[in-house]
C-alpha cells in the first residue's frame, strides 16, 4: 500500500519546492518484498499516474558500479494527460547527507546532484555511473517540467557505506629509501588503520595515523569555492594519512588501510578495510639499475582531468584521461609481471589535477580515477593555475605573488582555481616537507631517489629572485650531489619553452626565462618537465632561444633524429595531454622545438645509468609511443652562458629570433 507524498509548493519557481523525504519504513518494505531474482528491477517507493514504471537496477553498490534506471508512461499517457510532455521530463539525482536521511526531514527538489532529460522518450532506460562512493546516499526521482514528482526510488548505498577507503594514494617522504606515506579519504571513523608487510598474507606490520584532518567552505578564499551546494562545496570526507617505516629499498611491499569499525554508516563492530595492494619502493639515492639492460623508470604528464564531468556520469573519459590511467597501470603491471626491465617508482602529476574549481564531487572523482596508479606507485604533485589561483590568497599565503604581480598587465587572470587557493590540494596530498631546506610542500620540495633529483616548484607562487621559493630553489639545487645522482629535473607546471601562439601564456614562458632560466644553466638542469598547454612539445637542448648539442641539424619533425649526445643545456618537455581538452592552436616558427603533437598521452622516462635517459611519448589515441630520444649527457657542460632579457619582446619577433 502506497501513501501519497504531496509536493508543499511556494510560488512554482524550482528553488522554491519542497519534498518530504520517505519514511524509513517504506524503503524497507519496498527492499524487504524484492527476492534476489528482482535485484534488476527494483520497483520505486512512489509512483504517481501517468507514469507507469520507474525502477532502478540494484539499491547496493560497489566502487564503480553503473546504475540502470527505467521508466515508461502508459500507453495512453499523451493522450489523457495534455501537462505531461514527456519531452520536457528528466531524472534528478540526489546525494543525500546527514539529516536529510531522518524521516520529518524535507529536500529541496533541485536540491540535486545530477539530472538527465529523458530526451523526448516516453520509456527509456537511463545508465548512471561509473558510480562513486561520495559518503552519501544515492536517490532518484522521475520529474516534470512542472516540477511534478512522478516517481522516487528507494535509497542506494554502497556496500561498505560512508566509512569505505576511497582514494588511497603513496607518495614519497623525506626518507625515501625506508619510508613511504599512504593517504585515503573516507567519512569519520574511530580507529584507522594501516597494515602491511613482504607477504600478502602476512601484514604483520602496523603504521601510526598522524593525520586526519578535513577542510570547509570558509577555508576557501572566494566564491564559488565557498559557496556550499551539492554541486559546489560539498563534505569532502576526512583524509588519513600515515607513514610505513622500516622498509627495505626496491623491495615489494603489500598493505590495506581503513577502519577496525565505527565511523559513517556501516558497522560498528566491522572492520571497514581496502584490498591488499602492493608497491616497490625506490631504489635508494645514488643506487644505479642492476644491469645494462634494465632501467629506473618513471611516468611525467599534466592536466588531467577531462572536468567537467556530470556527478554520475563517466568520468573515465575513453581516449583522455581514462585511457591515459589504464594505460599508465598497464605499464606497471606489465612491469612488475613481466620483468621487462622497467621499474616504475614514481608519477610525477605536473599540475593542473582535477580541474574541481570549487565542485567537491570533481575531487571525489579524480581520486577515484588515479586510485589505481597511485595506490601501486609515489603518485608526486606540482600545483598548476586550476589549484591554485595566484590571486585568490590574499591575506592566507604570505608565500604567494603579490596582489598585482608583475605576471598579468590587467585583473583578468589568477582565479583559475574559482576561489580554492589550493586548499584542497593542501589537505589531500602531503609531499616531502625537506626539513634541510625551507620547503613549502606541496607547492615547492624536492626528492630523490636512484640516480635522480628532482626539483618541484610552483609557477603560480613568487619566483623572482629573493622570493622564499626562489631563495629555497637555490639551497635545494646547491646541495644536490651529482655524484650520487648525477640526473637533474626540474618540474613546473607553466613551461619555459612552448611554441603554440598563445601570446599571453608565450609572454608568461618569457618571464619565467628572465627570472629563472640562468638557474637551469648554472645547476645544469638536466630537464624541465611541465604542463599547462594541452598538447605536447619536446625542444633541443636550449638556453636563451639557442640549441646546443653535436648533432645540431635536427630540425621539428624530423623523424630521423635519434639521440641528443653531448647535451650541454636543459631539455624541455611539455607533457600537458593527460586529458584536459586538446589544444588546436598553430605554432611559432621557433629553431628549438623539435617534436610537437596535439594528443592525448603521457611521457615515460627510463633512467639506464649515470649518462644514458631514454624519453617516451604514449599516446592514448594509438596506445603507442608516439615520440621517444635518447639524451645522453655528462652533466659536466658550461654553465656560465649569459642570457638576454627578452621580456618586452613580442613573441613574433622572439620566435622569428629578433
Amino acid at each position: 500500500m502506497r501513501a501519497p507524498y504531496p509536493l508543499r509548493t511556494h510560488g512554482g519557481s524550482c528553488a522554491s519546492l519542497w519534498l518530504f523525504a520517505l519514511p524509513i519504513w517504506s524503503q524497507a518494505a519496498a527492499a524487504l518484498a524484492l527476492s534476489a531474482d528482482a535485484a534488476k528491477s527494483i520497483p520505486p517507493v512512489l509512483l504517481r499516474a501517468p507514469l507507469r514504471t520507474f525502477t532502478i537496477s540494484t539499491t547496493t553498490l560497489q566502487s564503480l558500479d553503473m546504475l540502470n534506471v527505467t521508466f515508461a508512461y502508459a500507453d495512453d499517457a499523451d493522450d489523457d494527460d495534455d501537462d505531461v510532455s514527456p519531452s520536457s521530463d528528466w531524472i534528478a539525482v540526489y546525494c543525500i547527507e546527514g539529516h536529510e536521511k531522518d524521516l520529518h526531514a524535507v529536500i529541496p527538489i533541485d536540491a540535486y546532484m545530477d539530472k538527465r532529460s529523458t530526451k523526448y522518450k516516453v520509456a527509456d532506460t537511463l545508465t548512471f555511473g561509473p558510480m562513486v562512493n561520495m559518503r552519501c546516499t544515492w536517490q532518484f526521482r522521475f520529474i516534470t517540467e512542472a516540477n511534478e514528482v512522478l516517481a522516487v526510488s528507494p535509497f542506494v548505498q554502497f556496500a561498505k557505506g560512508d566509512a569505505e577507503p576511497s582514494q588511497l594514494h603513496l607518495a614519497l617522504t623525506n626518507d625515501v629509501d625506508g619510508e613511504m606515506r599512504v593517504t585515503w579519504t573516507s567519512s569519520e571513523v574511530a580507529t584507522p588503520v594501516i597494515q602491511y608487510g613482504v607477504s600478502e598474507d602476512a601484514l604483520t606490520q602496523s603504521a601510526s595515523v598522524t593525520s586526519r584532518t578535513t577542510y570547509a567552505a570558509s577555508d576557501m578564499c572566494v566564491a564559488p569555492a565557498t559557496r556550499v551546494s551539492p554541486t559546489d562545496f560539498r563534505d569532502p570526507g576526512y583524509m588519513y594519512s600515515g607513514v610505513m617505516t622500516g622498509l627495505q629499498p626496491d623491495t615489494r611491499f603489500f598493505y590495506r588501510v581503513g577502519s577496525e569499525g565505527g565511523g559513517g554508516n556501516s558497522s560498528n563492530s566491522v572492520p571497514n578495510l581496502s584490498v591488499v595492494r602492493s608497491f616497490r619502493t625506490p631504489p635508494a639515492p645514488g643506487i644505479a639499475p642492476k644491469a645494462a639492460n634494465e632501467a629506473m623508470s618513471f611516468i611525467v604528464f599534466g592536466d588531467l582531468t577531462a572536468a567537467p564531468i556530470a556527478p554520475t556520469g563517466n568520468f573515465m573519459v575513453k581516449g583522455r584521461c581514462g585511457t591515459t590511467m589504464k594505460l599508465i597501470e598497464r605499464d606497471i603491471v606489465s612491469s612488475r609481471n613481466s620483468n621487462n626491465g622497467h621499474n616504475y617508482v614514481a608519477v610525477f602529476h605536473v599540475g593542473d589535477l582535477s580541474y574541481a574549481r570549487g565542485a567537491t564531487y570533481l575531487w571525489d572523482q579524480f581520486g577515484v580515477m588515479i586510485e589505481g596508479v597511485a595506490s601501486q606507485i609515489a603518485y608526486m604533485i606540482s600545483i598548476g593555475n586550476h589549484d591554485y589561483g595566484y590571486k585568490e590568497g590574499r591575506g592566507r599565503d604570505d608565500k604567494r605573488f603579490p596582489y598585482h604581480p608583475i605576471f598579468e598587465e590587467n585583473d583578468a587572470a589568477g582565479f583559475d582555481a574559482k576561489g580554492e587557493c589550493g586548499v584542497p590540494t593542501l589537505v589531500r596530498f602531503t609531499m616531502p616537507d625537506n626539513k634541510e631546506g625551507e620547503s613549502n610542500a606541496p607547492f615547492w620540495y624536492s626528492t630523490e631517489f636512484g640516480l635522480t633529483h628532482h626539483a618541484v616548484i610552483s609557477a603560480e607562487h613568487d619566483f623572482r629572485a629573493s622570493s622564499p621559493m626562489y631563495t629555497w630553489l637555490i639551497d635545494d639545487l646547491s646541495r644536490v650531489n651529482r655524484t650520487k645522482t648525477p640526473w637533474l629535473f626540474l618540474h613546473v607546471h607553466r613551461p619555459f619553452y612552448c611554441s603554440e601562439t598563445y601570446e599571453r601564456d608565450y609572454r608568461r614562458s618569457l618571464l619565467l626565462r628572465n627570472q629563472m632560466e640562468h638557474l637551469l644553466g648554472l645547476f645544469r638542469i638536466d630537464i624541465v618537465f611541465s604542463g599547462h598547454y594541452h598538447s605536447y612539445e619536446r625542444t633541443c637542448p636550449v638556453f636563451d632561444e639557442a640549441c646546443y648539442y653535436e648533432n645540431a641539424t635536427s630540425t621539428r619533425d624530423d623523424k630521423s633524429f635519434g639521440a641528443i649526445s653531448s647535451v650541454s643545456a636543459p631539455v624541455h618537455i611539455m607533457v600537458g595531454s593527460g586529458g584536459a581538452s586538446v589544444d588546436d592552436e598553430s605554432y611559432y616558427s621557433v629553431d628549438w622545438s623539435r617534436k610537437v603533437l596535439q594528443d592525448y598521452g603521457y611521457g615515460r622516462v627510463h633512467v639506464y645509468n649515470a649518462s644514458h635517459l631514454h624519453f617516451e611519448f604514449v599516446s592514448d589515441t594509438s596506445e603507442a609511443v608516439k615520440d621517444s630520444v635518447w639524451i645522453v649527457s655528462n652533466h659536466n657542460w658550461p654553465n656560465s652562458r649569459v642570457r638576454q632579457n627578452r621580456t618586452m619582446l613580442a613573441p613574433e619577433y622572439v620566435a622569428d629570433g629578433s
